[in-house]
């Protein structure tokens, strides 16, 4: 039998299964894991980029001043995305490079070793149609997504200075108070 059990057996307390036994144990255990994770200290996890988060993150109640706030940006950079811009002709070449595209140029080069030019012109035609068309609209979607990020600038409510106002979401920095507004939608 489990010590447990037997210690309960001994106090004369009703033996309990060993399930229940092994799920006490097993919490026992993994509380005890539980406190020793939360008193180790990692030194990745006070820093950030570098910089200890007790001192970028103290920022006192007034928010960052100006000059913290720029020397914060040009340390850490603009907080948005950048996303990455390939040249369009680019893109048309890599339509021709496509996993259904390759299909179609071993079929174009297999009726060119058969001679049957009328099949080869068809898919040769066919395979940029395809390619233009799929271009083109790729092209055209880019370009309204672009339009709608330039439409749509982020922005935020920050204090700084002991001020409160409003700045592009890409000029914030880590230390910034942020303040939070509760607004219904109509």
């Amino acid at each position: 039998m489990d010590e447990p059990l037997l210690e309960k057996e001994k106090k004369g307390l009703p033996a309990e299964s060993s399930e229940q036994t092994t799920v006490v144990d097993v919490l026992d255990v993994a509380q005890e894991e539980a406190e020793e994770v939360s008193t180790s200290t990692n030194p990745q996890d006070e820093m950030y980029c570098g910089v200890p988060k007790a001192e970028l993150f103290d920022t006192g109640i007034d928010g960052l001043n100006t000059e913290e706030a720029m020397s914060r940006l040009a340390k850490f950079g603009r907080n948005e995305v950048v996303s990455k811009k390939t040249h369009p002709l680019l893109k048309l070449l890599y339509r021709f490079a496509e996993p259904m595209a390759v299909m179609i140029w071993v079929a174009i080069i297999i009726e060119g070793v058969n001679q049957d030019w009328v099949n080869m012109i068809v898919l040769g035609v066919l395979q940029v149609l395809n390619a233009v068309v799929g271009w083109w609209e790729e092209f055209k979607a880019g370009n309204a997504v672009d339009a709608l990020r330039a439409a749509l600038k982020p922005e935020a409510i920050v204090k700084r200075d002991g001020a409160i106002s409003s700045i592009s979401a890409a000029e914030l920095v880590p230390g910034d108070r942020v303040m939070l507004l509760a607004v219904s939608c109509k």
